[in-house]
């Protein structure tokens, strides 16, 4: 059976995103390196290396780390 509260968000590894370098996200389309676990928001005309990063930093755990500050992204995983 599907899971429901699933979103499965495009994801590669760094290196895999740099030989699709001309890969284009659409418009909001959210994406993830893997290996990084930086994130990226599609514009719909600018390849994967033209698009900034969406934090400069991205910490998965029970509590955001000391020294956080405002629009650094915190994902908190509980299995």
């Amino acid at each position: 059976m599907a899971r429901l509260d699933l979103i499965q968000h495009i994801r590669a590894t760094l290196a895999q995103w740099t030989a699709k370098n001309t890969f284009v996200l659409q418009p909001g389309e959210l994406a993830c390196e893997l290996d990084t676990l930086k994130l990226k928001i599609g514009n719909g005309t600018d390849a994967w290396s033209a698009l900034p990063y969406v934090a400069p930093r991205i910490t998965i755990g029970t509590a955001a780390p000391a020294g956080g500050a405002d629009g650094d992204i915190y994902l908190q995983y509980t299995p």
